[in-house]
């Protein structure tokens, strides 16, 4: 949503006049900034070009691009309540092995690659879409963009990179009872 919603506090006003007393909604926020575990993507890096890229498209089209850590107030300030935040580090690729004691560790590394195997084809999919239109936008030629691009792909499959992007989950409320002063 961050590449598309303009007017946050509108955006939740309206979930809030249409959620039942009661109801729950979950709003997850995708950051835009892809880091590397091992220290080993460079400020010159496709994924970094598409980030800045990325940052200088929301700033051109008054999109804020820093929501995800705004959210909660946003809600509260719709009126919801009970506002619980999460933030959850993804993985991107299966490179993530060892991070739990014995058995737990094969059942939790299994999740994980498939998690972040299913991040890397996604992201892979959806960079020649957004990310694409997103460069093109605000002055990177054409034929630089599809090298831009290839280049980003790759960096996605390599697992010396150790990938990850987080991911910011708000789950809140509407009272039981609406106020009918």
């Amino acid at each position: 949503m961050i590449s598309v919603v303009s007017d946050w506090p509108g955006y939740f006003a309206e979930i809030f006049r249409v959620t039942a007393p009661g109801g729950h909604v979950q709003i997850t926020e995708m950051s835009t900034v892809i880091t590397s575990g091992s220290g080993k993507l460079r400020s010159d890096s496709g994924l970094k070009v598409m980030e800045r890229a990325l940052q200088k498209h929301a700033a051109l089209n008054h999109l804020d691009n820093n929501i995800r850590s705004k959210l909660s107030t946003l809600v509260e300030s719709a009126g919801f309540h009970s506002v619980h935040e999460t933030v959850v580090e993804i993985p991107i690729g299966a490179w993530q092995h060892g991070s739990c004691e014995q058995d737990a560790a094969l059942i939790v590394d299994a999740i994980l690659d498939k998690v972040g195997t299913m991040m890397t084809e996604h992201i892979s999919e959806q960079v020649g879409i957004w990310a694409r239109s997103c460069m093109i936008e605000i002055g990177i030629p054409e034929d630089g963009v599809d090298l831009y691009i290839e280049k980003i792909r790759q960096e996605l499959r390599d697992p010396r990179l150790q990938l990850s992007v987080k991911a910011y989950a708000s789950l809140f409320r509407m009272s039981l009872k609406v106020d009918t002063m």
